[in-house]
């Protein structure tokens, strides 16, 4: 299997082996020739061009430019009257030339994305895309002439032969209508309804329609797919980059369920066995009576109990203030910069549905902040984008480790919630605790008649 999947690596790798080494004897060919020329000046002249052909073969890109310069593979295929060189050589020299190049062209030139420099491949194909340049590209251009009806045509056949080669998701695709041609003896004959069904055929591709003549729209099209392939790359590298900076797994007490059992548990309600890890704090175990002196202690006030509970964990700094105060502190913080606070850990872990029907696990990037505030998105998109999340305030959320179960559990039979989050009736929760025996701090808080007098306070859902 593995052999088969390196085999057009291996394929590949030989041909370009077999190009660079065929250059060098031709040249010494040529060489060879410039022997059997009688006029020694132009005998001279064609030397030092091959002597320049030569230099420059040596010292191209893959043997001198720097491994840190962006890239950017571009593409553009049409037939030959769609007029794709002419918009190729009108970005390339601000000129307008109107032949068609039948075999294509290669070009390189610099281009500022975001404030920095990129190097623009751009490919200008003479035919139909093959394998080997839809493996290369990062975007494709698609140009068809407004007043060529075959032009048009040849876009359904060109794509096609493309996403053949290479799915469509994993390459920028822009579809461009050149107006170069159009004059009163030869009119338009592909209208805007026909070219945006095309655009829609195409994955809901980006759409312009150009002048090469006088320049409508060219710079704008390469600028279009260079900020878009360069935006995609930069998502990939920070989606690659947060997976490998995950911290390994903290190692548990015997007490607590350790890593490789959580992920068979996963595995076998659907979730698939990956390795990531989380390194939040775990929540210590609070028994019954630890949770009533610190009610005593207090006089029974929640607030107060969040504020002197032991759970609290020490990674999070102490936040003051009213709620008010503090949400308003948030909205005054989300106007500063980007508005997103910088996370302290970030990375992806598996989320059970809570979907009764379907309890399977799902993949979900999640950032924790230091203020306290847990939250995950479905992709790292949706992160980018500030879409589709959810936050938790663990420091007002009771969390459930999994492999423990709290002490005194009581069976849930009511819809009601008793101490430390448990289900159950209100009454045979009491029962339960006033028949195992409380301590005296604890039956203060319970009235004569069995019931509790004291409010208690409870947890938010997950």
């Amino acid at each position: 299997m593995n052999s088969q999947k390196q085999l057009p690596h291996s394929l590949a790798i030989r041909g370009e082996i077999q190009r660079f080494e065929s250059v060098q004897p031709n040249v010494y060919n040529v060489y060879k020739l410039l022997h059997r020329i009688a006029d020694p000046s132009l005998r001279t002249s064609i030397q030092e061009l091959v002597t320049r052909i030569e230099e420059a073969f040596v010292s191209s890109q893959e043997w001198t430019l720097n491994r840190l310069v962006p890239e950017l593979r571009l593409g553009l295929v049409g037939s030959l009257r769609s007029g794709k060189s002419a918009l190729v050589h009108r970005y390339l020299t601000g000129t307008y030339i109107r032949d068609e190049s039948p075999e294509g062209g290669r070009y390189k030139k610099e281009i500022n994305v975001n404030g920095q420099s990129h190097l623009l491949l751009i490919r200008d194909e003479g035919g139909p895309p093959d394998a080997q340049f839809s493996t290369w590209v990062d975007a494709v251009i698609f140009v068809f002439s407004l007043e060529n009806e075959k032009s048009f045509q040849t876009i359904y056949n060109y794509y096609t032969r493309l996403v053949s080669y290479r799915s469509a998701t994993e390459i920028t695709v822009m579809l461009v209508g050149s107006q170069d041609a159009i004059s009163a003896t030869n009119p338009r004959v592909i209208d805007d309804a026909r070219a945006r069904k095309l655009c829609a055929d195409l994955k809901r591709c980006m759409y312009y329609e150009t002048c090469a003549t006088y320049g409508l729209n060219v710079d704008r099209v390469f600028n279009e797919v260079a900020q878009k392939v360069s935006a995609i790359k930069k998502q990939q590298h920070l989606f690659v980059t947060s997976c490998k900076s995950l911290p390994s797994s903290p190692s548990h007490s015997a007490s607590s369920t350790p890593a490789s059992a959580m992920h068979s548990s996963q595995t076998s309600n659907g979730g698939n066995l990956t390795e990531y890890s989380s390194s939040l704090p775990s929540t210590p175990n609070i028994s019954h009576r630890e949770l009533a002196t610190d009610i005593s202690q207090v006089s029974g006030t929640p607030g107060s109990v969040r504020k002197h509970s032991k759970r609290r964990p020490s990674l999070f700094t102490a936040r003051r203030g009213s709620d008010t105060e503090r949400r308003s502190l948030d909205s005054k913080a989300d106007n500063i910069g980007s508005g997103r606070a910088i996370p302290i850990k970030q990375g992806v872990l598996l989320k059970r549905s809570g979907n009764t029907l379907n309890k399977e696990w799902k993949k979900k990037y999640v950032t924790l902040c230091n203020n306290g505030i847990l939250s995950y998105h479905p992709s790292l998109h949706d992160y980018m984008q500030n879409i589709h999340g959810k936050e938790i305030d663990l420091l007002r959320t009771t969390v459930k480790v999994p492999g423990k179960r709290p002490p005194r559990a009581v069976s849930a039979s009511g819809a009601s919630t008793s101490l430390n989050g448990l289900v159950g009736s209100g009454q045979e929760s009491v029962d339960s605790l006033l028949s195992s025996g409380l301590d005296p701090v604890a039956e203060k808080a319970i009235g004569s008649d069995g019931k509790v007098t004291g409010n208690l306070p409870t947890r938010p859902p997950m």
